[in-house]
């Protein structure tokens, strides 16, 4: 609205905008939209869908006790209605897997849509998620948002992560990225973490950036695959061109993913789909004999979450020399290292063994000066 004023002759735009809530109601927020028992008070409808109707309607007030004499065959119309429609949220799905472990579907997927340019809403998905009533992994994506320490230090709180996917519109810098990962070494964070997608690292875009990179991430105890998705030189470019078994990083550490191998994580991130599908995909390729086990079982419950920029979400950037780039860890020998540390520790005992304290060149010279001063 445009007010002028007759005195001074300026115009003044009075702008409004819509106010929003503090607390964050993601957790019962559902892609569908559920249908109003009171708009079907004047249609005749059968007394199974009017009861089905209220009860999903009031879904947000249930329990696992309110459920508690409720069987599973009439539960279930309750909840596949639900699927149909397209309205379960968190909270309603965590209620269900409560109450029917073995019958509901052990994952979920769920899109977060942030207004701002900051993960504003990131305190309040990882408190929801440490709520959760049941162990649950965490399949975590963050998309199009800009991440500062503060943010990546708040995902130190979260144990049950298996995969983490970030993307930062202004890429995350080398230094913080080095202090992140070395807080997590030294808080022995993420320790079921298993896949990692890095498309926010800010390095010399070369492969001592990449490798110092590589290094970084020796923090995360049970990493299986990694992604790095940066912009590459020319000199950097050709070296990832090689057959993979022609390129060493970290001193063999690190080895490089083959597209033609039988896991092919590249190819399934880049098929057209939802992100949070994609994460559930790439947790199971994650799930082979080379792996160590993680502490929680490979049945466990597991929510994928894409907490996305509403604006930026549909588009994706590319820039000049920009390369998608997977790797693993290199297996160990585990004979050889065991040779290692029980040789290391005879050689150990053997040298504590034949020990003898000995007295400097120095030392002795000034003892000697000053047993001859009492000659």
């Amino acid at each position: 609205m445009e007010i002028y004023d007759n005195v001074t002759g300026q115009v003044f735009v009075e702008t409004s905008m819509p106010v929003r809530s503090m607390v964050s109601n993601w957790m019962n927020e559902s892609t569908g939209k559920r249908d109003n028992p009171s708009t079907y008070l004047a249609r005749g409808a059968s007394l199974q869908d009017m009861a089905l109707r209220s009860c999903i309607w009031h879904i947000d007030i249930c329990t696992p006790e309110t459920l508690a004499e409720v069987p599973w065959h009439l539960a279930a119309k309750i909840y596949d209605r639900m699927v149909q429609m397209d309205t379960i949220t968190l909270n309603s799905w965590a209620v269900f897997k409560m109450r029917y472990p073995a019958e509901v579907e052990a994952t979920y997927s769920k899109s977060v849509y942030e207004d701002s340019r900051g993960p504003v809403q990131l305190p309040s998905i990882i408190a929801q998620i440490r709520k959760m009533p049941f162990a649950c992994l965490t399949l975590l994506s963050i998309d199009g948002l800009i991440l500062s320490i503060n943010s990546l230090m708040l995902l130190l709180d979260l144990p049950s992560l298996a995969v983490l996917h970030l993307e930062d519109v202004d890429r995350i810098h080398n230094r913080i990225f080095g202090n992140w990962t070395r807080a997590i070494k030294e808080k022995q964070a993420f320790p079921n973490l298993q896949v990692l997608l890095l498309g926010c690292l800010s390095f010399n875009h070369d492969i001592t950036g990449l490798e110092i990179a590589l290094t970084a991430l020796d923090a995360f105890p049970k990493l299986a695959m990694v992604q790095v998705d940066a912009m590459f030189r020319y000199a950097a470019r050709r070296y990832l061109d090689l057959p993979p078994e022609q390129q060493i990083f970290c001193e063999g550490r690190w080895t490089r993913i083959s597209d033609q191998g039988d896991i092919r994580p590249d190819i399934t991130w880049k098929t057209p789909g939802l992100t949070r599908e994609k994460l559930h995909a790439l947790h199971k390729m994650a799930q082979n004999p080379i792996v160590e086990p993680s502490e929680l079982a490979a049945d466990t419950p597991a929510l994928a979450l894409h907490y996305v920029d509403r604006r930026n979400h549909q588009h994706e950037v590319s820039y000049p020399g920009r390369m998608s780039v997977w790797f693993a860890p290199a297996p160990e020998d585990k004979e050889e290292s065991h040779h290692k540390e029980k040789s290391n520790g005879n050689g150990q005992q053997k040298g504590s063994s034949n020990k003898r304290p000995k007295i400097r060149h120095e030392r002795q010279k000034d003892l000697g000066s000053m047993l001859g001063s009492f000659n």
